[in-house]
């Protein structure tokens, strides 16, 4: 019995093992970041050298470590006071309360 749980646990993480990626890294994976942002300097170099694998291990590192990024706070409880109002002008008067 025990070895017939243990057969069905090893099926089913088999059967819906996940990947972390599936798709191979290429160029055209770094299309849509600007690569010549400050801080990005690494990660552009490995990919005109074409070594896309350690440019995303460098672009993983950039974003894990950096550290000016600045998140709207929002409380849930503000849906409705700034339902249908202009997205810019909100993000204006947040910033200009800091």
């Amino acid at each position: 019995m025990i070895i017939k749980c243990i057969v069905c646990i090893l099926a089913f993480t088999w059967t819906f093992q996940a990947k972390a990626q599936d798709a191979p890294i290429n160029k055209e994976s770094f299309d849509n970041i600007n690569l010549s942002y400050p801080g990005l300097e690494k990660v552009d170099k490995l990919v005109a050298d074409q070594k896309y694998d350690e440019a995303g291990k460098e672009l993983l590192k950039y974003y894990r470590n950096r550290r000016n990024v600045r998140h709207l706070d929002f409380n849930i409880d503000d849906k409705e006071k700034y339902a249908g109002k202009s997205y810019h002008k909100m993000l204006w008067k947040w910033l200009t309360m800091l």
